[in-house]
């Protein structure tokens, strides 16, 4: 089932995929990387990288009214394409 929000939860390190819960964005300052289950409910993991770095990259904006991400979320190497942003915690679909 299609997720249209997501939590977002600060940890140290990442949880493994069996520990990952369905509309929780993990967010670790650590590793400047954030992963969570696909929104679409296929059980994959996406993991985004944020801040200054060689390659891709996506910035995080923290607000009062919650997470920003950007650019957008392209699962095409994943079997659901899965295409959305996230903004203000919410999964905005493409």
């Amino acid at each position: 089932m299609r997720i249209n929000k997501l939590k977002p939860e600060y940890v140290g390190t990442m949880p493994s995929k069996s520990e990952m819960k369905e509309g929780v964005l993990y967010i670790s300052r650590v590793y400047l990387t954030t992963a969570h289950l696909c929104a679409c409910g296929c059980g994959n993991v996406v993991v985004l990288p944020y801040g200054r770095r060689d390659g891709m990259f996506w910035t995080l904006t923290e607000r009062l009214s919650g997470v920003t991400m950007r650019p957008s979320v392209g699962s095409f190497n994943l079997p659901c394409k899965s295409h959305y942003y996230i903004t203000d915690n919410k999964v905005e679909w493409l």
